[in-house]
């Protein structure tokens, strides 16, 4: 059986390698991307298993990140990681879009 792929999404590259190895350690394949375009393009060509992503980041905010990827009736599931989107409604917005979860970061 193939391992899980995972695509970690974030612009800061601290925490794309830091998500890599936790889940590496974990024995998933992970790919990463370095930005929200660079990650909509991989998942679109790929159709990776799961797609962790951070919620802002300069090129693409989670909101359009995920509505271009439903647009295209990719069936991955997304987690989303955030420090600015915090409250209850944000996370019910994320969620009614496709969104699997929510993960806030502390400050």
């Amino acid at each position: 059986m193939k391992p899980v792929q995972i695509l970690v999404v974030d612009d800061e590259k601290n925490v794309v390698e830091l998500m890599r190895h936790i889940l590496k350690e974990a024995n998933f394949d992970v790919i990463c991307a370095y930005g929200g375009t660079e990650g909509i393009r991989y998942t679109i060509d790929n159709h990776p298993d799961l797609v962790i992503s951070d919620v802002m980041m300069p090129d693409v905010d989670g909101i359009e990140f995920l509505t271009k990827l439903k647009e295209k009736n990719i069936r991955t599931r997304f987690i989303f990681m955030t420090a600015v989107y915090t409250s209850l409604r944000d996370t019910v917005r994320f969620i009614k879009l496709g969104a699997c979860d929510v993960i806030h970061k502390p400050r």
